[in-house]
């Protein structure tokens, strides 16, 4: 163990708790953005990206709004009246794919490890990925939940990443010991609420098309092994060694 009293091999951790989009899911937060300005007909500068969202966004992640009053607060927002199938067109335009290969790494880590989810999202964002998930992975592997042995998601539950009740939520829920459990998000925010719980958070350092870092810049002092992967399978690496 290294000298900071951090675990430096998976073996060190009993359950592992993934974050969705940019660590698990295909992420272009360019698409969304185009996407509203085209049906507002000018520039939204702060209004949504990967580094920073409107309170907007933040109050349809945590379940305050429904997707109604959540369509027609993004009209008023972007002063245009296009229909329902348009701003539901627009706001999934960032969702990409789950990689197969990510599939294979939940499969693998399963047989050893209880395996979590844990994302700040939304109903329209969640029924179309699953949707696209059970379509592109489905007749494999099935629906996109039997990959965790618990997923939650911040609209269900009422709360979100990064404050430290959506952390105790999760471990009291599961009976998780925080000590021998890592946290992946590619949000240094998250991670460093994750951390407060408790738990080992790793951060991703994950590029997204026309953005900063999720959240902005990271803090000076980073863990060598637990931040800074590329992705994933990198952060695995370290852990293996290899």
């Amino acid at each position: 163990m290294p000298r900071d009293g951090r675990p430096s091999g998976l073996d060190s951790w009993d359950a592992v708790i993934f974050d969705l989009g940019g660590v698990l899911l295909n992420l272009d937060y360019s698409a969304t953005t185009e996407a509203f300005q085209r049906l507002a007909g000018r520039e939204l500068p702060g209004f949504y990206s990967k580094a920073r969202q409107a309170e907007l966004f933040d109050r349809f992640e945590r379940g305050e709004l429904d997707a109604a009053q959540f369509r027609d607060a993004l009209r008023r927002a972007l002063e245009t009246e296009c229909l329902d199938a348009e701003l539901d067109a627009a706001w999934n335009a960032l969702l990409g794919e789950v990689p197969g290969r990510n599939v294979e790494l939940l499969l693998r880590l399963r047989e050893t490890h209880r395996v979590y989810l844990l994302s700040n999202t939304n109903e329209l964002h969640l029924a179309d990925f699953a949707a696209r998930f059970e379509r592109d992975h489905g007749p494999v592997h099935g629906p996109w939940s039997a990959l965790f042995h618990k997923d939650y998601y911040s609209h269900l539950i009422g709360l979100r990443k990064p404050d430290r009740a959506v952390f105790d939520h999760v471990v009291r829920a599961e009976g998780l010991d925080p000590r021998r459990t890592l946290f992946i998000d590619d949000n240094w925010h998250n991670v460093l609420g994750a951390r407060d719980a408790g738990l080992h958070g790793a951060w991703l350092d994950v590029p997204a098309r026309g953005t900063s870092s999720k959240g902005g810049p990271p803090p000076s002092e980073l863990h060598p092994r637990l931040d800074g992967a590329r992705d994933v399978h990198e952060l695995f690496a370290r852990f293996s060694g290899s």
